[in-house]
């Protein structure tokens, strides 16, 4: 691992520590929130206008919670040359835009717990939780991994360089498309994040230099 992928690792791990906070605090409010419900609503919550409020001061809090995440992850993401709106896979799905489904996928598992709960005395609310946790963390390393790509590639442009080389971290954990394409030169003109360079796939832990 070079000097630029340990400060990139750096910075994914600052991402993850300051998300990680207020993920937590999160947490502890939506518990809080469904205790409440559970003791105290449980009689009538299958009624329309309770489950509906449930749902709202669900979302209330979780959209608390994403803005100081979104503000985190522009602050430390955003430059020139990326931003969280950049569209770089070919879903057409900027950061922005996968927050937001990240978002509303929440929301309507934390509902779904809650009616899981009621019904069967089971709190499933720690699995929905660890499962966004994860599914953060993949999309931080990700996202990042796409802006250092598309950095190296406007540099490397810039610089005169015609061709970028694809490096993987090789180990047991690196899948089979990537170590084909370690090694691999490719074009800075015809270079596509996601496609032809990396990141290939969610956790893609490889990366690209300027080659002459």
């Amino acid at each position: 691992m070079d000097n630029r992928q340990r400060r990139l690792q750096r910075k994914i791990n600052k991402i993850l520590d300051d998300i990680e906070l207020w993920f937590y605090l999160w947490e502890e409010d939506i518990n809080d929130l469904v205790e409440i419900y559970k003791r105290d609503k449980v009689e009538d919550i299958y009624k329309s206008s309770t489950y509906s409020q449930f749902r709202k001061e669900v979302s209330n809090v979780t959209k608390h919670y994403f803005t100081q995440i979104n503000k985190i992850l522009r602050q430390e993401l955003n430059s020139t040359a990326y931003n969280t709106k950049t569209v770089w896979c070919v879903d057409g799905k900027s950061l922005d835009d996968r927050l937001a489904i990240h978002k509303a996928q929440m929301i309507a598992n934390i509902t779904k717990a809650l009616i899981e709960y009621t019904a069967t005395g089971v709190n499933n609310l720690n699995k929905y939780m660890k499962a966004h946790k994860y599914a953060m963390q993949r999309l931080v390393n990700t996202e990042a991994r796409a802006k250092e790509t598309i950095e190296v590639l406007a540099k490397a442009k810039a610089d005169g360089y015609k061709y970028v080389e694809i490096v993987e971290m090789m180990d047991d954990k690196t899948c089979d498309y990537c170590i084909e394409m370690n090694g691999k030169i490719v074009p800075v003109n015809k270079a596509q994040v996601g496609i032809n360079v990396n990141p290939f796939h969610p956790n893609c832990r490889g990366h690209i230099i300027p080659y002459k």
